[in-house]
């Protein structure tokens, strides 16, 4: 009976051994448990609420109003204002007004007018500008068989048309006029100087009676053939010591092969004749300078 109870008091001491254990046990475990929760607690909440409440306050703050202020107001309104005003205005306004003053051309065919008479008017025409002429005279040309009209006005002015064989009614070939109130396409009229004549055309001025030619042919001694379109000054042969400015252009281009006998074919004439430096008298001419 010693022997059972012994071995009963040892198994009792070895439960409660083996529950002393158990206890130390669980009191092992349950300390690092409470030493994880510690550090979950406490660090989260200090750090979101001191380091990103700081940091982003002052960056968003201070650095993002203060650079687009001053760079925006600064740099785009001193720039474009000072530029388009000074550099565009300038230059085209000089270049436009200088070219066409100094360079006055050629004669041409479009500057056969006499006040609002034009190349190719009819007797009524120039009627409706002129009035009725004071006398009249029709006769036919000799030299080429056209019926010739001529128009004479109480002025002085004169008007001449001619009807070709083919036409049917006159057109006005010369005008002849001495008043002050009618001018040319170019603004020459009686009364104007020698020299706003040289200066409203072409003046190359290759010789002291030549103010432009397209050719000039030594013909002889002293003798020049001048070919149109040509400016010219020569003296009238009238003892009141007068000169005649007259330009010349062919209404059609010449034949190579018979430019010397220029004088053939037609042309459109001005003249101006020149007493005492200035216009006395001008008229204009269509046809053949020698039948």
């Amino acid at each position: 009976m010693k022997k059972p109870i012994s071995l009963l008091i040892a198994v009792f001491i070895l439960l409660g051994v083996f529950a002393g254990c158990t206890v130390e046990s669980s009191e092992t475990t349950s300390a690092p448990s409470l030493r994880t929760q510690a550090p979950t607690t406490e660090m989260p909440t200090k750090s979101p609420t001191e380091n990103p409440t700081d940091t982003p306050t002052e960056s968003s703050t201070e650095n993002p109003t203060d650079t687009p202020t001053e760079s925006s107001t600064e740099i785009p309104m001193e720039t474009p204002t000072e530029t388009p005003t000074e550099n565009p205005t300038d230059t085209p306004t000089e270049s436009s007004t200088e070219i066409p003053m100094e360079t006055p051309t050629e004669f041409a065919m479009e500057d056969l007018i006499a006040g609002n008479v034009k190349n190719g008017d009819s007797p009524e025409q120039i009627e409706a500008a002129f009035g009725r002429p004071d006398s009249e005279n029709i006769y036919q040309e000799g030299a080429t068989g056209y019926d010739v009209l001529e128009y004479f006005y109480p002025d002085g002015n004169e008007f001449v048309f001619i009807k070709d064989l083919n036409a049917e009614d006159f057109t006005i070939r010369s005008v002849k006029i001495v008043t002050s109130n009618v001018a040319t396409a170019r603004g020459l009229k009686v009364g104007s100087t020698q020299d706003d004549v040289i200066e409203s055309f072409r003046n190359d001025r290759t010789d002291a009676k030549i103010l432009y030619a397209a050719e000039i042919r030594e013909i002889g001694k002293n003798q020049k053939l001048i070919i149109p379109p040509r400016g010219v000054i020569s003296e009238e042969h009238d003892g009141e010591g007068r000169t005649v400015i007259a330009y010349d252009v062919p209404i059609d281009p010449y034949n190579p092969d018979e430019i010397g006998e220029y004088m053939y074919q037609k042309h459109g004439s001005i003249w101006f004749v020149i007493q005492d430096g200035a216009v006395v008298e001008y008229g204009w001419f269509v046809g053949a300078m020698a039948e």
